[in-house]
């Protein structure tokens, strides 16, 4: 009720079990069938379903380039953190909490930079996510995921509001309208007037509905 959305099916049972509004926040669009995979925007990212149905956190961090900073050795790894030589970087304190306890590589990917300092707030970048910590809010919530489904939702070329309507199995992605009356009646009358507005989709399946007077 809050977003207005629907979430089902095999994402809502992926949304479930990695951490729900927590991780992903809200439903900000539709569930998409693009006709390569399966979709749906969320506050904090775009979770995507592939042909094989396995279902995992959009790239949009690192297909993107948000930011990087330049590896580091593993000697330089800060005390205590954790070090993945995949990305040649290093995850620490609450952040490292916070990426173990809701999925770790499998859902966040890996970590593209180390802590780094925007804007006066701690940061990290992750290939599927942006970690923020907020050490103004309570215990259990400081590690906050950065809302970039918001923000790439503006630059999807896809039109949100014109391909989810599916009718006979196909989508509508086109509604042309037009109306008529059904016998033109001048002057004053007492009977009413009939008018037809009719619609036809891209399959070009015509309906047309009775407006009555």
């Amino acid at each position: 009720d809050e977003a207005g959305y629907v979430v089902e099916g095999e994402i809502l049972r992926y949304f479930d079990s990695h951490g729900g509004l927590l991780v992903f926040g809200f439903p900000i669009s539709p569930a998409v069938d693009d006709g390569e995979f399966r979709f749906q925007y969320f506050q904090n990212g775009r979770l995507e379903m592939d042909a094989t149905g396995q279902i995992h956190l959009s790239l949009l961090p690192y297909e993107l380039s948000l930011r990087r900073t330049n590896a580091i050795p593993e000697s330089e790894m800060p005390a205590g953190g954790r070090y993945y030589p995949t990305t040649g970087h290093s995850i620490v304190l609450a952040f490292l909490d916070f990426y173990l306890d809701h999925g770790g590589p499998s859902l966040f990917g890996y970590p593209i930079t180390e802590l780094i300092n925007e804007n006066d707030r701690l940061v990290q970048y992750f290939e599927r996510a942006i970690f923020e910590w907020h050490p103004e809010l309570p215990d259990g919530q400081r590690v906050q995921l950065r809302r970039i489904g918001e923000v790439y939702l503006q630059t999807d070329a896809r039109d949100m509001a014109t391909i989810y309507i599916t009718q006979d199995d196909h989508p509508i992605t086109r509604i042309d309208v037009s109306a008529a009356v059904r016998e033109p009646v001048v002057g004053q009358q007492d009977d009413l007037q009939v008018c037809l507005l009719y619609t036809s989709d891209a399959a070009d399946e015509e309906d047309s509905v009775d407006l009555g007077g």
